[in-house]
């Protein structure tokens, strides 16, 4: 298995201006490998935290776990199954550290023989339809963070699909668990603003992602009109 060394590099002299993650990225794609322990010592203390919230602190385990990251990590650069023109490296590592939890909680299931409010004997079919694939599934995982980085792009450039500050701010609110009610009652609007609002937004992104997925019947994003705070 390879391993992520975790003692910093030591450097001569001044250090110079720390390159990109981008830049780290490219060099480790070329076989730098001191680049790619670069991007571990970037990108790791943030994601063993995300395992951390979602093990409720058990270190062994996210141990266990973000070693299996980082190796699948690294063997998608050395073989090249990684193309970092269609997902940032951090995405592509946090998408693989999620697909690893997921299959953490399938082998614990099958290992106790039931899934949660089923009987055990439909566990393992449930998890087998419906959680994400194996970690070694690298195309599938990329072809999320690709996914993810697009999602990105439509609520942080406002020119990439069209999105209003308003409905930004909806749609990021809503992903963060806000409720309708709750997201109206904070920004003085109606509920069925709102839901307006919500929809529009989800019409932008989807035509925007269907334009960048080829898709023949894909519709531009509409151009935004009105007033972000008046009712529709």
């Amino acid at each position: 298995m390879y391993r992520v060394s975790s003692g910093p590099k030591d450097l001569p002299g001044q250090p110079g201006p720390s390159p990109t993650l981008a830049e780290l990225t490219r060099r480790a794609c070329a076989g730098d490998h001191a680049a790619f322990q670069d991007i571990h010592r970037r990108v790791g203390p943030g994601l063993n935290r995300m395992l951390m919230a979602r093990s409720g602190g058990r270190e062994e385990l996210v141990e266990e776990i973000a070693q299996r990251v980082w190796t699948a990590v690294w063997k998608a650069i050395a073989e090249k199954t990684y193309d970092p023109s269609r997902s940032a490296i951090t995405t592509f590592a946090y998408a693989i550290a999620h697909n690893a939890w997921i299959t953490h909680l399938r082998r614990f299931a099958r290992d106790k023989g039931y899934v949660q409010g089923l009987p055990s004997t439909q566990g393992s079919e449930v998890l087998d339809e419906h959680v994400h694939p194996a970690i070694d599934s690298i195309p599938q995982i990329l072809a999320e963070a690709e996914l993810i980085d697009r999602v990105r792009i439509c609520l942080h450039d406002q020119a990439a699909a069209g999105l209003s500050d308003l409905e930004r701010e909806i749609v990021s609110a809503i992903a963060a668990g806000e409720g309708d009610r709750a997201l109206a009652r904070r920004l003085g609007l109606s509920s069925s603003t709102i839901n307006v609002r919500k929809h529009a937004a989800y019409a932008k992104i989807r035509a925007f992602l269907g334009v960048f997925n080829g898709e023949p019947n894909a519709q531009p994003p509409g151009a935004n009109t009105g007033s972000d705070r008046s009712t529709p």
